[in-house]
């Protein structure tokens, strides 16, 4: 940044496209923090731009050098001390934690949105990953010695919490989950694991709360060298049923490198009180699940013009096509 010619200009207000600023798709792009990008300009310059109000705030921590490894031992403290209440949950700057921490975040703030979880995912969603799963993703994340067994407890934690909710009928799941993906997944794991994991799965798609529907994108496989898979996204919301005003829901957006990419880096960028953002989202989820039930429409050969499939039918043929994959002894990714 020493070449005046070639130093980028902080902007003075935040674009009005979706897209992020250039130096915040730098910052995602290098898996910085963006502070520690704007720690290259002065206090002159930063305080004329827009991002003076964040830094100001607190949302945004300006870092001279990058964060060492977080001294592991720390974890479970930063887990203690996260806030329980959105105002205290949304100052703090969001874009500085990645991995662990993140998702850290990411659970505190689905214990707050606690009615209902509507997501676009190419894994299934944490409730149904297993001890192996989150074992092997901690290791890909270079979570190691104390740090891991705080996340395997943290993540444990998570997952009792939410599967409670569910039995209970407190919280319901609206999930898009990528076909080819998911087929992925499954492949890292043992035969043994795998049929855990099915009838896992299965057990769960009993609860009339919890509705998982598997998309196929056209074409059939995409490689992650063209196309790392669905854009994800999350939409919370605090009751189970999601309001006209939408009030109290949170749009997520869910940045990671693909599974076989090592080391897995993991981000999350809330947009809270987003409106706007939180409708787009809500827009997003509901065009892919009824891509994927005129997929299931044809699957189960019903007549043309025939009434959407119910939730019951998308609950049963999801369970259908899992136990088709548990008799596969290896998975084709066509």
């Amino acid at each position: 940044m020493e070449n005046d010619k070639i130093r980028y200009v902080l902007p003075k207000r935040r674009p009005t496209t979706y897209r992020d600023p250039p130096l915040e798709l730098v910052a995602k792009a290098l898996d910085v923090p963006l502070g520690y990008l704007l720690g290259g300009y002065s206090n002159d310059e930063i305080a004329a731009s827009h991002y003076a109000e964040a830094v100001r705030a607190g949302r945004i921590q300006l870092l001279d050098e990058l964060r060492p490894a977080a001294d592991q031992k720390e974890l479970r403290m930063f887990i203690r001390q996260l806030p329980t209440n959105e105002d205290e949950i949304f100052q703090l700057p969001l874009y500085s934690f990645q991995n662990e921490r993140a998702l850290a975040v990411i659970f505190a703030i689905e214990k707050i949105y606690c009615g209902y979880e509507l997501l676009i995912v190419n894994e299934p969603p944490f409730v149904l990953w297993g001890e192996d799963d989150i074992e092997a993703w901690a290791v890909s994340m270079s979570i190691a010695g104390i740090a891991l067994d705080v996340f395997c407890e943290e993540f444990d934690s998570y997952k009792r919490y939410f599967r409670t909710l569910i039995e209970r009928g407190e919280k319901n799941y609206k999930v898009v989950v990528n076909f080819p993906t998911l087929k992925r997944f499954l492949n890292r794991k043992s035969r043994a694991s795998r049929r855990a994991w099915v009838t896992d799965a299965v057990a769960l798609l009993g609860f009339e709360n919890f509705n998982m529907i598997f998309y196929r994108p056209p074409g059939g496989e995409r490689t992650y060298a063209d196309d790392e898979g669905l854009h994800e996204c999350e939409v919370l919301c605090k009751t189970r049923e999601i309001p006209i005003s939408l009030a109290g829901m949170v749009s997520c957006q869910i940045m990671q490198t693909p599974p076989h990419v090592k080391p897995t880096s993991y981000i999350i960028s809330p947009a809270p009180r987003d409106v706007v953002m939180v409708q787009r989202e809500l827009s997003r989820i509901d065009t892919m699940w009824a891509q994927a039930q005129a997929q299931y429409h044809d699957d189960l050969a019903l007549p043309t013009g025939s009434p959407s499939i119910s939730a019951d039918m998308v609950r049963n043929h999801t369970a259908n096509l899992l136990r088709v994959l548990d008799q596969q002894d290896g998975l084709d990714m066509d």
